[in-house]
């Protein structure tokens, strides 16, 4: 799609193609954008916001907040431990 991506052109575009393939009614996910969420009204799709897309918002505010006072990323995450795995090959025992 070229041009703006009013929520107007957005609904019209995904009309004319459901059309042309004689797609059934969608249900959606998407980013949370204003224009999508407003085009899928258009439309009455059924719309869910994508959660993975939140979490990431979520996070980047928390990192934002948190290196604005100095802090490093990396300073936010506990420590991660290696444990060494037991082998799973089983090993030859002696008669």
């Amino acid at each position: 799609m070229t041009g703006s991506h009013t929520c107007e052109r957005i609904a019209e575009e995904l009309r004319v193609t459901q059309q042309k393939w004689s797609l059934p009614q969608p249900i959606v996910t998407t980013n949370n954008a204003a224009n999508e969420q407003k085009a899928y009204q258009i439309l009455v799709y059924d719309r869910y916001g994508c959660y993975v897309h939140r979490i990431n918002l979520v996070v980047k505010k928390l990192l934002d907040i948190h290196c604005w006072k100095g802090q490093k990323a990396c300073d936010l995450l506990p420590s991660v431990h290696k444990h060494k795995r037991p082998s799973s090959r089983k090993t030859a025992t002696s008669v």
